[in-house]
């Protein structure tokens, strides 16, 4: 019998693919701990984001760069010392209007296949749907706030062997530790946008669009 210690990082990994599905750029609210306290508001801060500075540049429609997505997956932290073998396929776009981000899946799956332990790990996460959020630029950065992943179904597996594993979902992965909501510093020449998480560590984890 397979001890439940063998299984622990092909489940690590299973997750890292579920969350890297989200194409570098897909942002997540922070799981609030302890009370929750009343806002304090700043008047410069009580306006919606459809109000604040506006790039002409970035607003419109974007297809992601499948490639990108997978040398972004590949640049995930210990990605590299896994030595995996990546493939993207299906298709995502992005639309940026009024302070509104879009983003529409159409059976967007990354597969993460690895030797481990001496065991044969493929994991698998397909995205389908809708994911709305608001943004706002300012300096270079775009920061993007208020993720509404209701309308998204996300479908993961994980198998080692060719026996499939649980792998915990989207909803149940504790994200306290992971700030998903983070400002991204992007360039937007012409047909092309690319955009890089701030995060340390995540230098590699960019998202590119081409726009429609």
């Amino acid at each position: 019998m397979r001890s439940t210690r063998s299984l622990v990082l092909p489940a690590a990994v299973g997750a890292l693919v579920l969350l890297a599905g989200c194409s570098g750029d897909t942002d997540s609210e922070s799981t609030p701990t302890g009370e929750a306290t009343a806002p304090v508001e700043d008047p410069a801060e009580t306006e919606g984001p459809a109000t604040a500075s506006r790039d002409d540049c970035l607003e419109g429609e974007w297809t992601s760069d499948l490639e990108a997505i997978r040398e972004a997956t590949l640049s995930a932290p210990g990605m590299a010392a896994l030595d995996p073998e990546v493939e993207v396929s299906g298709e995502s776009s992005v639309t940026f209007a009024d302070g509104v981000m879009t983003t529409e899946y159409d059976q967007q799956t990354t597969e993460v296949a690895m030797a481990l332990q001496g065991q044969e790990v493929i994991s698998t996460s397909t995205y389908n749907g809708t994911m709305t959020a608001s943004y706002a630029v300012a300096d270079g950065t775009i920061e993007v706030t208020d993720v509404d992943m209701s309308g998204v179904q996300i479908d993961s597996a994980t198998t080692v062997n060719g026996e499939a594993i649980e792998v915990p979902d989207l909803d149940d992965l504790d994200t306290r530790g992971v700030n998903l909501g983070v400002t991204s510093a992007y360039t937007c020449e012409g047909d092309e946008l690319s955009l890089t998480p701030q995060v340390e560590g995540a230098d590699g984890f960019t998202q590119v669009l081409t726009r429609r």
